[in-house]
């Protein structure tokens, strides 16, 4: 409905009534629809547009993650060599200090063995035997300690050392003191294997496993008399007997023959006696000799223990270790 006043006078107007159309609404409605088509294609709602930006998000991604994750692995080796380049001269000055701080400690241990060996003899002329048998026995346990520790030696210790237990064995006529004596060589022979470290020729060696050992003589021996091994490396830890044995009708003595050249045992146990060894090593093997007849040509003993009769013929054998003597012969 539309009224239309016409006329200059208020008595000059009339009315007219002009029915409503519905084009004209429709005119109206088209209008606002092609303006709303006419916005941009990113302000209009699309899940194909969504798509492509996230397929776009996703590639730049995958481009920059690599080069960001190089960028920070080529920035943290930088730093760390940084860092190491000016940490080295304190770490050197570390371990200089800490060398210097052990040898002071190695030269301690090895005077309170020494005096623990006087005092022995001390107390034993005094006729303070149990005193004398107690230090002895603190003469061993600090060697043990010295041992487990790997504490340096001061040039000429095992030599001194040795010639004080000899003394105090000569002016002894206790056989309870023998004993603490010859362990007390025997802990001494262990702290000189503890240093002999890991020589540079054994880090070469590729290790077999002796399964069964070798057994020579009896009725399944391995072989008889004048048999030899040689250029063997073996770990024996896994046995729990000797890795080379010598039984009946063989008589376990030197005369038998059995030689064992070139080789290097790791672990486990051997006795020596009655065979000849020549250029041998023992790596953490637990060395027993029993008192026989012994032909010891340049062994080397890293890491070992011993055992040995108190006897002179043990103390000989002790001295041999821990004086690192290139030959040994007792027949």
């Amino acid at each position: 409905m539309q009224a239309n006043f016409s006329g200059s006078e208020p008595s000059d107007f009339f009315l007219e009534i002009i029915p409503f159309s519905p084009t004209m609404a429709d005119k109206k409605t088209k209008q606002g629809s092609a303006s709303t088509s006419k916005k941009a294609w990113w302000r209009r709602p699309s899940l194909a547009a969504a798509a492509s930006i996230a397929t776009i998000l996703m590639a730049l991604y995958y481009l920059v993650t690599p080069l960001v994750s190089y960028m920070w692995q080529d920035l943290s080796i930088r730093v760390d060599k940084h860092i190491a380049v000016k940490l080295d001269p304190m770490n050197k000055e570390l371990d200089n200090l800490l060398n210097r701080m052990s040898f002071l400690e190695g030269q301690m241990n090895g005077l309170l063995v020494q005096k623990s060996i006087q005092d022995s003899q001390k107390y034993f002329k005094e006729g303070k035997t149990d005193l004398s048998l107690k230090s002895a026995q603190k003469a061993s346990s600090i060697l043990a300690s010295a041992a487990e520790s790997k504490l340096p030696a001061p040039p000429g210790y095992f030599v001194d050392t040795i010639e004080m237990i000899d003394g105090v064995a000569k002016v002894s006529s206790s056989p309870e003191l023998s004993r603490k004596l010859q362990d007390a060589r025997l802990s001494l022979a262990d702290y000189r294997s503890s240093l002999a470290g890991e020589l540079a020729q054994m880090s070469k060696l590729q290790f077999g496993s002796g399964q069964h050992g070798w057994v020579f003589g009896g009725t399944g021996g391995s072989s008889s008399a004048g048999s030899s091994i040689e250029g063997m490396y073996l770990d024996i830890s896994h046995l729990t007997g000797d890795a080379v044995k010598v039984i009946p009708p063989l008589t376990g003595t030197l005369a038998d023959n059995i030689r064992v050249r070139r080789s290097a045992f790791r672990g486990g146990f051997q006795t020596l006696d009655g065979i000849h060894w020549s250029d041998v090593i023992f790596i953490g093997t637990h060395i027993q000799y029993r008192g026989g007849q012994l032909d010891l040509d340049h062994l080397t003993f890293v890491g070992c223990t011993f055992e040995a009769p108190d006897s002179d013929r043990g103390a000989t054998f002790a001295e041999y270790v821990a004086l690192q003597l290139p030959r040994l012969s007792i027949t």
